[in-house]
């Protein structure tokens, strides 16, 4: 994946002119890393879709053209364990 690409910066995807923010990255199983783009400007007040692009068609405009002022997400997935999963074996109530 190509670094000098970041999230929030104004890209341009050379092969159709596409312009818009970086919001988005995945990266395949077999190498191909792509860019999801926003555009910036709305469509009858809709935001519109997300565009993919390979990383080899952006070429960067401005850096950090969008600098996110949400509150990060934190994920408690990567660093503790998330109870559930089995449940043990229940114990036969005395009568």
């Amino acid at each position: 994946m190509r670094t000098d690409v970041k999230l929030g910066d104004k890209v341009q995807d050379v092969v159709t002119d596409f312009v818009g923010i970086v919001v988005g990255t995945n990266s395949w199983l077999n190498g191909c890393s792509r860019f999801g783009l926003q555009r910036v400007t709305k469509k009858n007040e809709v935001p519109v879709d997300i565009y993919w692009v390979d990383e080899q068609q952006v070429k960067v405009l401005a850096q950090g053209a969008f600098v996110n002022q949400m509150p990060q997400c934190i994920s408690t997935h990567a660093t503790a364990p998330t109870p559930g999963g089995p449940m043990n074996d229940p114990k036969p109530q005395q009568m």
